[in-house]
């Protein structure tokens, strides 16, 4: 069980605590729609992947192992639509 608590804090918690204050920083970012479909596959992601964890851990089979590798690949691609946003975006740090 210590690897999924691991999972829940860092990706449940950390990864979406970080993210919710970059778009409270940076609100005109929200408005698009990378930025959307970013905040919904880290929602998806970060919340379905601990659970695929502890629903894995308790049988070990394909499809439980499926559980938490499809919400985690879910997550990868939050995480590079978020990179994408931070260094790619040229309004972001644009001066006025």
């Amino acid at each position: 069980m210590v690897p999924a608590h691991a999972h829940i804090l860092v990706v449940g918690w950390l990864t979406l605590f970080a993210y919710g204050i970059f778009y409270y920083v940076f609100k005109e970012i929200q408005m698009i729609r990378t930025a959307k479909l970013h905040a919904w596959t880290s929602l998806i992601g970060g919340g379905l992947m601990p659970m695929g964890m502890l629903v894995y851990y308790q049988s070990e089979n394909t499809a439980t192992l499926l559980s938490f590798i499809i919400p985690a690949v879910i997550l990868l691609i939050a995480i590079i639509l978020f990179i994408i946003i931070l260094f790619f975006d040229k309004k972001l740090f644009a001066r006025k």
